[in-house]
C-alpha cells in the first residue's frame, strides 16, 4: 500500500509573496563617467526607489565599474554618489538578499547558497575598502544600511546638509550587527555600539561630529565641493597616491578591518535563520502581509514608544 503524504496548506505569507520585478536593466542601475582626466564618478542610478540596492546584479555592476576606475592608470580619484534625492536607501527590502539568492517563504534555502551569496557581497565591499585609488562618497539625502556602509568604506565623505546616515536595518533583526573594527575606529566602541543597537539616523552635522563625514555643505554646493576634493587629490603624484593606499590597506589589515568582512558573511547567513518569538517583530514576514511601508511604520513606532525615534535627538 502506497504511503500517504499529507499536503501542507500554504501559509498566509506564502500566499501573498510575489516575485520581484526589476524596473530597468542592471547595466542602467549603476553608471560610470570619467568626468576629468584624473577623476572618475560612479553613480547609483535607481532614483525612483532612492537607489535601493538590488542584489546581486547591482553588486556585480558596482564592482565591475569600480575595477574599471582602478585599471585606468590616469584615474587618481573615484567619486561614489547617487542620482536623485538620496545616496542609497540600503537593501531593497521589496527583495531582500535572502530572496535574491533563491529564498522563498516556506522554502529552506541551503546554507551553501546563503554563505556564498553573502561572501560575494562582502568581497565587493572589500574591493571598495581596499581600492588602490582614493575614493570620495558624495552624499545627499538618505545613506541607510548598505548605503551608509558604502560611505564609510570610501576614504573621504562629503555630505549635503540634508544628508542622513542611518543604521535602521539593525531594527529588522541584526541587533548590533554593525559593530565592526572599522566602525569602532571611526566613532569609538561605545558610539559604535549605540549606533548599532538604536539604529539611529544621524544628521549630516552629527555624522561630522562623530567622525563619519569630512565636510558638510549646502545641497547646491555638494557637487562643486566634492570635485574640489577630487582635484586636490589629483595634485598628488599617481605613484605616491597608490603607494599611500597600499600602505593604508596594510594598516587596515593589522587593525583587523579587512579580515572582519569574511565573518560578516557568516553572521549575515545566521541572521536569515532567526527564530522569532511572539513579542518580537518579524519585519520580513510583516512586510509580506501588510506591505513594506506599513511594516516600516510599525517598526519605528515600537522604538519611538521607548524614547528612541528614527533620527537621533
Amino acid at each position: 500500500m502506497a504511503e500517504r503524504k499529507e499536503t501542507k496548506e500554504p501559509s498566509e505569507v506564502m500566499k501573498k509573496w510575489k516575485p520581484y520585478e526589476q524596473e530597468k536593466p542592471v547595466e542602467d542601475m549603476v553608471l560610470y563617467d570619467k568626468v576629468e582626466p584624473h577623476i572618475a564618478k560612479i553613480t547609483l542610478n535607481r532614483p525612483e526607489v532612492h537607489n535601493a540596492w538590488y542584489y546581486m546584479g547591482m553588486q556585480y555592476r558596482f564592482d565591475e565599474l569600480l575595477r574599471k576606475g582602478i585599471e585606468d592608470d590616469d584615474v587618481k580619484a573615484i567619486i561614489v554618489t547617487g542620482a536623485g534625492p538620496s545616496f542609497s536607501s540600503g537593501d531593497d527590502l521589496h527583495r531582500a538578499p535572502y530572496e535574491a539568492f533563491g529564498g522563498r517563504p516556506g522554502e529552506k534555502l541551503p546554507q551553501s547558497k546563503r554563505l556564498v551569496g553573502f561572501w560575494e557581497i562582502y568581497e565587493s565591499f572589500r574591493t571598495l575598502l581596499y581600492c588602490p585609488k582614493f575614493t570620495i562618497a558624495s552624499v545627499r539625502g538618505a545613506a541607510i544600511g548598505v548605503g551608509c556602509w558604502l560611505t564609510e568604506f570610501c576614504d573621504l565623505t562629503i555630505a549635503s546638509e540634508n544628508a542622513i546616515f542611518s543604521e535602521a536595518e539593525q531594527k529588522i533583526g541584526f541587533a548590533g550587527f554593525a559593530i565592526n573594527p572599522l566602525r569602532m575606529l571611526e566613532v569609538g566602541p561605545k558610539k559604535a555600539t549605540e549606533w548599532a543597537l538604536t539604529g539611529w539616523a544621524l544628521t549630516a552635522k552629527q555624522a561630522e561630529e562623530w567622525g563619519i563625514v569630512n565636510k558638510v555643505v549646502p545641497d547646491d554646493q555638494l557637487e562643486e565641493e566634492t570635485m574640489s576634493w577630487a582635484k586636490m587629490i589629483s595634485l598628488h603624484s599617481t605613484d605616491g597616491l597608490v603607494n599611500s593606499k597600499i600602505y593604508k590597506q596594510i594598516a587596515l589589515d593589522m587593525l583587523g578591518c579587512g579580515p572582519s568582512l569574511t565573518p560578516l558573511a557568516v553572521t549575515h547567513t545566521l541572521f536569515t535563520n532567526l527564530r522569532w518569538r511572539e513579542d518580537e517583530l518579524n519585519f520580513l514576514k510583516l512586510r509580506t502581509l501588510v506591505g513594506t511601508t506599513e511594516a516600516f511604520r510599525q517598526r519605528e513606532e515600537r522604538w519611538a514608544n521607548l524614547g528612541f525615534p528614527k533620527v537621533k535627538p
